[in-house]
């Protein structure tokens, strides 16, 4: 048996005629979705504004096999009151569960839909695929690539992402709490710093990371290991490896060490726990070292060692 986690209902908020639109779902008594037997399976409403749901009971020992139902079961509604909120032109190309993931990989017509359309269809797999005891992400790839939202790759999702959609079809920021690496005063080791960042799932919390980085500490005592003109082009993470590509602007330091620099991102992005390792690409080429001198071609581990011993 698979136990069956909490879910979420996702309501589209229509801001401009000023009335809240809330999620339809076929007659359960008063019951919500978690109380109702079996898996929890969202569909997009026939108004397309909104999600809806119906129950299913599956037994399947095999996890793939049992994601692939799932799947299967969310591009077959069964109520007249419901659609898939897959697009029909859309395929699914494959799908996998890596360490705790659940990668689908959509073709290239993904990218044709409509914004609410695309939201609604990445919330309904994120909801649908958490319930699974032993998913705790789920990422999306087009053509075995990164999902891109407004320029920037979507991170690995869970269902608490998906509590709330505005009606602008972007998802609410909210406080996240990260660890930051900066370097110390001396400018020899790193100290660590908890810090509240802005986030939504439309930009990667990779990303938002390294951005915050780059913007610098707010607290005194800690200094800055990046430039402001650091440029980033892409910042995603795939098979537990953490990818940053930046541009040369990255060279040409600012009074701290390569490695204090290099491990200021890597301790970062490492305190997120679906990633093991960063690797830095600078101009698209890895073997590229970093300032002509420091080599970045194999993918870093964090490096405690290179902490000031009461931040450890």
């Amino acid at each position: 048996m698979f136990i069956v986690k909490k879910k979420w209902l996702v309501c589209l908020i229509m801001i401009s005629v000023l009335t809240i639109v809330g999620c339809s779902n076929k007659d359960t008594d008063g019951k919500t979705p978690e109380e109702e037997p079996g898996y929890v399976i969202y569909y997009m409403n026939k108004s397309g504004t909104g999600l809806t749901y119906d129950n299913v009971m599956l037994e399947e020992n095999d996890e793939k096999k049992l994601m692939g139902r799932l799947i299967e079961a969310m591009m077959n509604p069964v109520e007249e009151d419901m659609q898939s909120a897959i697009n029909k032109n859309v395929k699914i190309l494959d799908y996998s569960i890596v360490d705790k993931v659940a990668y689908i990989n959509f073709s290239s017509a993904y990218e044709m839909q409509s914004k609410t359309e695309e939201l609604l269809c990445r919330a309904s797999f994120v909801l649908t695929l958490s319930q699974l005891e032993f998913v705790e992400f789920v990422g999306m790839n087009i053509n075995g690539q990164p999902l891109m939202i407004d320029g920037t790759s979507v991170s690995l999702m869970k269902a608490e992402d998906f509590a709330d959609v505005s009606a602008n079809s972007t998802l609410k920021e909210r406080d996240v709490e990260v660890k930051l690496y900066f370097a110390n005063e001396k400018g020899d080791k790193l100290k660590m710093q908890n810090t509240s960042i802005k986030y939504n799932s439309n930009q990667s919390l990779e990303r938002s990371i390294v951005d915050e980085l780059i913007k610098g500490p707010s607290e005194k005592g800690y200094y800055r290991t990046l430039k402001e003109e650091v440029n980033v082009i892409e910042v995603f993470t795939t098979n537990r490896i953490c990818y940053v590509y930046v541009d040369k602007s990255i060279n040409n330091m600012i009074g701290v060490s390569e490695e204090l620099m290099v491990y200021s991102l890597v301790n970062s992005l490492a305190e997120l726990d679906y990633i093991d390792m960063v690797q830095i690409v600078i101009e698209g080429d890895a073997s590229t070292k970093l300032n002509d001198s420091y080599s970045i071609a194999e993918p870093f581990e964090a490096n405690y060692d290179i902490v000031e011993s009461e931040e450890k």
